[in-house]
């Protein structure tokens, strides 16, 4: 059935808003939620992507908990474009459950409404957190831990995580005409790995400082605004970050540079002990590696085989000249 164009009717929120979120939908606070004491992360899904209630959601979380705050409440805006049929709204619903479930959230109300502002349907979330620390072992609510030179820089997981899936789903014919489908299937498996929940806990509990999600504009804007917090330069090595052979290959069919691509899932933060903190995290299970550290200066230098250049300010992310069409 086709959507009218406005605010979504009761009788539609009823069917396929809220029977797909669950009655958790109700605007009741989580128990021992002050809503006064918490922060706030908005993230909206702009790109083309049949995925946008599950990645708006994911942004928002992944962005609290890099932050070292714990999500908890949830409300999302849906805008779609006239014409568009129910099962689409339906889609979106689901995929924003999905992620409320994976991150222990409890979605507290939203909008949704077809309008011809849009061209695509758009996605925004608006996720509430509270401090993670007192929930952590051994870690005392409240420390905050300074950044200075001589700190190491982190990467956790891999660089163009997002970037590889959503070229992965969006792209799929294409990319099968050029690439074997155990690569473009890797890519789209890439979904269960956006979470950064555990990685996240495991920085904090290291003392890790100015952690940093790299997700819009990716590696190479993540490692710039870690400069930002840290009020200083780093050095770091190209050739040490962790990036896959299918974002390799993938990026490289459409001329994308895979380090300025959205990179949701990899945390870059700055740590007292690098080896010792890459460590833990293997040992967890999360691929990370040790690719650089702040310094004295305040440059912002990227190393590839002894050449330097400069990390510049951040540009658009790659997946606009793609998927922004």
């Amino acid at each position: 059935m086709e959507l009218r164009t406005g605010k979504i009717s009761e009788n539609v929120l009823d069917r396929s808003v809220a029977k797909r979120l669950g009655k958790s939908a109700c605007l009741k606070s989580r128990p021992g939620f002050q809503g006064g004491g918490s922060y706030l992360s908005v993230d909206p899904v702009t790109l083309r992507t049949g995925d946008a209630g599950f990645l708006a959601v994911t942004a928002a979380a992944n962005d609290l908990l890099a932050k070292g705050l714990r999500p908890c409440e949830l409300q999302t805006v849906v805008l779609l474009p006239p014409g568009t049929q129910e099962q689409t709204l339906r889609d979106l619903e689901d995929q924003i459950a999905q992620a409320a479930r994976l991150y222990d959230v409890r979605i507290t109300g939203g909008h949704t409404e077809v309008t011809g502002a849009v061209t695509r349907p758009v996605v925004t979330a608006s996720c509430s957190g509270i401090p993670l620390l007192s929930d952590l072992p051994g870690v005392s609510a409240g420390v905050q831990v300074k950044p200075s030179p001589g700190m190491d820089l982190v990467v956790t997981k891999w660089a163009g995580l997002e970037g590889t899936y959503l070229l992965s789903l969006e792209k799929k014919e294409d990319l099968l005409s050029v690439l074997p489908y155990s690569i473009v299937s890797a890519g789209m498996q890439i979904r269960e790995l956006l979470c950064v929940q555990k990685e996240a806990g495991i920085l904090l509990q290291s003392g890790a400082a100015c952690i940093c999600h790299a997700s819009g504009g990716g590696i190479l804007a993540a490692l710039w605004k870690i400069g930002e917090q840290a009020g200083c330069g780093f050095e770091a090595e190209l050739g040490a970050i962790p990036i896959l052979q299918e974002t390799i290959e993938i990026t490289d069919i459409f001329g994308l540079n895979p380090y300025a691509m959205a990179s949701a899932g990899c945390l870059i933060a700055a740590v007292n002990d690098g080896d010792a903190v890459v460590q833990s995290l293997l040992d967890e299970g999360i691929n990370a590696a040790c690719i650089g550290r702040l310094t004295e200066s305040h440059d912002r230098k990227l190393s590839l085989d002894g050449e330097y250049q400069y990390v510049n300010l951040p540009a658009p992310d790659e997946l606009v000249r793609v998927l922004d069409q």
